[in-house]
């Protein structure tokens, strides 16, 4: 990760050692990455990294309830990739099988990334859409999105859905005004 050459240039010269002995340790690297992300929440015209995946990594590992590892760079990535498109919700035609309709059939985990990112992000939207053109209702969406990742063999991700929706969600609801 990026961020981990930039902590150099957030503590002083001196201090640059004691920085990478910490960084070494897995546990202090976990807590400094989670300080960062508390003070990006609460500074939003700080930046730290070089990259916005950087920061939102640092920001989605302040989540408060236990998940692995490498679940905050997968949810990271999943928000990066889906904010440089146009068609990100997810439509019930995404879930028919491929021999029913060869022109539209997504890749399980793109399809859970899709569930993912519509419930965490436009999940209004998702919800008009059942109210006014009979959509299936948004937890239709959530149930796939779990049966997606848990195919794909991405269990941590599936165990921990709802949780990382919610919190992106309340995190980043500004992105939804």
């Amino acid at each position: 990760m990026e961020i981990e050459n930039e902590l150099g240039n957030i503590f002083p010269e001196k201090n640059a050692e004691t920085v990478r002995s910490l960084m070494a340790d897995e546990g202090s690297k976990r807590l400094m990455i989670r300080e960062i992300g508390r003070r990006l929440l609460d500074s939003p015209s700080i930046t730290y990294g070089q990259s916005n995946f950087d920061q939102m990594i640092c920001i989605l590992s302040t989540a408060k309830f236990d998940y692995g590892d490498d679940e905050p760079v997968m949810v990271g990535r999943m928000i990066v990739d889906y904010s440089r498109r146009r068609d990100v919700l997810p439509y019930v035609i995404d879930h028919i099988p491929k021999s029913e309709n060869k022109e539209r059939v997504v890749r399980r985990q793109e399809l859970g990334e899709r569930c993912f990112i519509g419930l965490s992000l436009f999940y209004d939207k998702l919800q008009r859409r059942y109210e006014r053109q009979s959509a299936p209702h948004p937890e239709f969406y959530r149930e796939v999105g779990i049966s997606a990742f848990r195919r794909e063999g991405l269990p941590e991700i599936a165990d921990n859905f709802k949780n990382w929706e919610t919190f992106v969600r309340e995190t980043f609801a500004w992105m939804n005004e």
